[in-house]
């Protein structure tokens, strides 16, 4: 008799690096709100190296979330709730902050990739999963540089059609638009590839094809606080605000 793979219920090594990921997002911002709102002088919090991490974050949990696609029973449902919670923040960002309003920020991002990742998984499941990550990562490479007004990698760039810049309607897609400002901004271009890449990975760790690390639980705490990464996000800014509102208001 052949031997069957077990089905795999939880992938716990992706619910740690969220885990990692959250509390990470959650120093920067700390780091974010003492410089942008108190004015403290934090000399690496705006270096490269500080911009390098952050990117390598946020292509981290893109990645993830286009392999939790995977797993999901409902994309579009997971995506129209997930924006939704965006829109939310941009409200509350608008009334309380509106020079930090962020109008398309990384949960409207989510929302609108799960959504697309929803409506186009069956297709995408006819693309070979590894021409589709080599595939995804190129096309996230070449349009990298959309908002800078060029699609393009080294020397070898395209500069973007006057006619598609300064578009109100085009700042969500990654175009550059004077008069529209986004204090986080995550457009589809180039971030949708990135999450197709994750949704293509994640075939082969749902068919028990990654490294058994992928499967093996290591440290529960920071599984659990992966697991609540939405939760987390939604509420963190607040309390820190109120936190260091409090402590700097008491000096």
């Amino acid at each position: 008799m052949a031997n069957v793979n077990p089905i795999i219920k939880r992938v716990h090594l992706l619910d740690e690096i969220r885990g990692i990921l959250i509390i990470y997002i959650v120093f920067y911002h700390f780091i974010f709100d003492l410089t942008g709102l108190y004015g403290v002088d934090i000399a690496w919090a705006y270096s490269n190296s500080m911009d390098y991490v952050r990117i390598a974050a946020v292509c981290l949990f893109i990645i993830i979330s286009g392999i939790s696609c995977n797993y999901s029973k409902s994309n579009v449902k997971r995506g129209i709730i997930t924006f939704l919670w965006g829109v939310v923040i941009t409200f509350i960002t608008l009334l309380a902050m509106p020079e930090q309003i962020i109008i398309f920020g990384i949960l409207h991002f989510f929302g609108i990739a799960m959504i697309i990742g929803g409506l186009l998984f069956d297709k995408l499941k006819k693309i070979p999963a590894k021409a589709g990550i080599i595939a995804s990562l190129i096309l996230f490479l070449l349009t990298y540089n959309l908002y800078n007004g060029y699609i393009g990698i080294f020397d070898c760039r395209i500069n973007v059609p006057q006619f598609l810049l300064n578009k109100y309607f085009l700042f969500p897609l990654g175009f550059m638009c004077e008069g529209i400002y986004s204090s986080d901004y995550y457009p589809l271009l180039p971030w949708i590839f990135m999450f197709f890449s994750g949704i293509f990975a994640g075939r082969f760790i749902k068919e028990n094809k990654a490294p058994a690390v992928f499967y093996k639980s290591h440290f529960k705490p920071i599984a659990k606080i992966g697991q609540k990464t939405l939760l987390i996000y939604l509420i963190h800014q607040p309390i820190l605000i109120l936190m260091l509102f409090l402590y700097f208001t008491a000096k």
